[in-house]
């Protein structure tokens, strides 16, 4: 009898140590096959073309195929929608900007997901900072002197974008009101056929990616004022940024990392660890510079942080345009 205690006892035992070290077997699996990242946007692109150069490297540091995958379509909504109905296996991942995290929960009614709690934050992949630009007869060469001629010729400048609830718009509504001026918007399907109204003169001003109006500035059709993060941009030294003079301005846009919700720790943990390996290799951060964007690795929180702080920030400029109805 006592022998067949024993024996109970330690067979029981035995399944008891059974379990986790399966579950450590099934953690250390992961990947075990190809990953996917979806890019709620076309292919062609600069954001495209970086994702492919962070695919590469993922590639290497997991030892398996990475498959880039565009999904495009309400700017971003359609690719964002199925990363939030993935799996959370890690084996699929996707990349969204900073205007589809915080812009559109703020500018849409509905959306088909969360932006806080539907996806799995992994990390802030990329930055960049726009630069308010000008046609040359425009009398002002800063922000201080466009705000003077603004409000002593209300209605005169006009600022271009790339559409209602845009970057570009948004950061003209938030000159204005910091201002106290009265600036007409002027919205276009796209950003570059805003860019060549402002170089013809059709409008006045506009906020435009640093290394896309590079060649604009240096040819001398349009003149740069500031740009718009907290300190200078390393490609316009001598440009002040706007915060100089508007202390509370600040516009940086991102591109970061998620999974799909409910990643579980031990999928997150190596999967977090492997994207950040990727996006720290030299190569990529010289793909980066070499596309006009800045490298920038976070933690999972520090990229939910991100997310809070810039939804914070933006509301009121949001709903000062919903209400008001500045559309045009």
């Amino acid at each position: 009898m006592n022998l067949l205690k024993t024996l109970v006892t330690t067979a029981a035992l035995g399944l008891l140590g059974i379990a986790p070290a399966h579950a450590d077997t099934q953690a250390q699996a992961w990947p075990s096959k190809p990953v996917t990242v979806i890019v709620p946007l076309p292919p062609g692109g600069p954001v495209d073309a970086v994702t492919r150069e962070f695919a590469r490297h993922l590639s290497d540091e997991i030892k398996q195929t990475v498959v880039v995958e565009n999904v495009a379509g309400a700017y971003g909504q359609i690719g964002l929608s199925r990363l939030n109905r993935s799996t959370p296996d890690g084996y699929t991942i996707g990349v969204a900007a900073s205007g589809m995290m915080v812009f559109t929960p703020l500018l849409e009614a509905q959306l088909p997901y969360d932006t806080i709690d539907g996806f799995t934050p992994l990390s802030l992949m990329l930055e960049y900072a726009n630069v308010l630009v000008a046609h040359p007869s425009v009398p002002a060469t800063s922000v201080s002197e466009l705000a003077t001629y603004a409000k002593e010729n209300p209605g005169k400048i006009s600022y271009a974008s790339s559409g209602f609830g845009s970057s570009n718009h948004l950061s003209g509504e938030l000159l204005a009101q910091q201002t106290g001026t009265s600036m007409l918007h002027v919205p276009y399907k796209g950003t570059a056929p805003g860019r060549t109204d402002a170089i013809a003169g059709h409008v006045s001003i506009m906020f435009d990616v640093v290394s896309s109006a590079m060649p604009y500035i240096e040819s001398g059709q349009l003149k740069a004022l500031a740009t718009t993060s907290k300190t200078r941009n390393s490609a316009l030294p001598d440009v002040p940024t706007v915060s100089e003079t508007l202390q509370d301005f600040e516009v940086t846009g991102w591109f970061a990392i998620f999974g799909p919700p409910n990643l579980s720790e031990p999928i997150s943990q190596p999967l977090g660890a492997a994207v950040s390996k990727a996006l720290q290799k030299k190569e990529f951060i010289d793909f980066l510079q070499q596309t006009g964007y800045e490298s920038t690795v976070s933690s999972p929180e520090g990229l939910l942080d991100r997310i809070r702080q810039d939804l914070e920030y933006w509301k009121p400029v949001v709903d000062s345009v919903k209400v008001s109805g500045k559309s045009n």
